[in-house]
């Protein structure tokens, strides 16, 4: 898996969300974030959609940005193999002493 740029990721989402999810290699949230916000584009015809599509946009910047640290931390600890995720629990061994 390849390392990815969080602050590319986060501009491709501002401009259209679920950009950034698809140069991350989610796909499918990447699909979730575009009917997301093309529902809430519908939805402006109804009051409640100017709220909505605001906050869809947000959160697809934001998701796309923070995903993106995670892929990238992904890489750094397991030698950027594919399936494998960063322990985010302590190692009690090391904080015991008993590791080096």
């Amino acid at each position: 898996m390849k390392t990815r740029s969080p602050e590319l990721a986060a501009v491709l989402s501002f401009f259209i969300p679920g950009l950034g999810q698809v140069y991350n290699g989610e796909n499918l949230k990447a699909v979730l974030f575009m009917l997301g916000a093309m529902a809430a584009v519908v939805l402006c015809e109804f009051v409640f959609g100017f709220f909505i599509s605001p906050m869809v946009w947000v959160w697809a910047v934001v998701d796309a940005y923070y995903s993106a640290r995670l892929i990238n931390m992904e890489c750094r600890c397991s030698g950027g193999g594919p399936k494998s995720r960063p322990s985010l629990a302590p190692d009690f061994a090391t904080l015991a002493g008993e590791r080096p």
